[in-house]
């Protein structure tokens, strides 16, 4: 099984996997074209990455690294639904520096919600991209920072990943 760079939240939810199956399956196989070229059997990858081999029939989705089934992807199962509790979930984010004044904020987010309606950028990121829009206010983004550093610490511990 491969993943997507040594950097990327993929690494981490193949060595989740290993721990969950009890067996160390991942290895070094970093890019989609290794598992369309037939160079690895599975690959932890993305899902962005990956939408126009699936779209083509080259790859076969067998499940997403996430709490439930993603909108653009139901039929795709979650692998909570199979290894309760497992996500792996990647998100984007908008942050600023601490201490930037509220008012700031305030404009920044607004603005990214108002872009955010645009039909253009919905087609690309959540249609064409198969992205949720999960939008929240920045408090609540912040409660899901707190809330996200210990569980990966945790994940991070059990799977004795480290930084390279």
């Amino acid at each position: 099984m491969g993943f997507e760079g040594r950097q990327h939240p993929s690494r981490l939810g193949a060595r989740l996997l290993d721990q969950a199956l009890g067996e160390e399956c991942a290895s070094a196989a970093e890019r989609p074209a290794e598992i369309v070229g037939g160079h690895v059997d599975m690959l932890f990858v993305g899902y962005v990455s990956v939408i126009p081999h699936i779209k083509s029939g080259k790859l076969r989705a067998l499940a997403m690294a996430t709490s439930k089934r993603a909108t653009a992807a139901s039929g795709i199962p979650a692998v909570a639904e199979t290894l309760p509790g497992f996500e792996i979930d990647s998100w984007y984010g908008l942050l600023a520096p601490a201490g930037t004044p509220p008012p700031v904020i305030a404009t920044l987010h607004r603005a990214t919600v108002n872009a955010l309606q645009l039909p253009d950028v919905r087609e690309k990121l959540f249609v064409q991209g198969g992205l949720e829009h999960v939008g929240s206010t920045p408090e609540q983004f912040a409660a899901r920072l707190r809330q996200e550093i210990p569980q990966y610490a945790r994940i991070v511990k059990l799977t004795g990943a480290k930084s390279e």
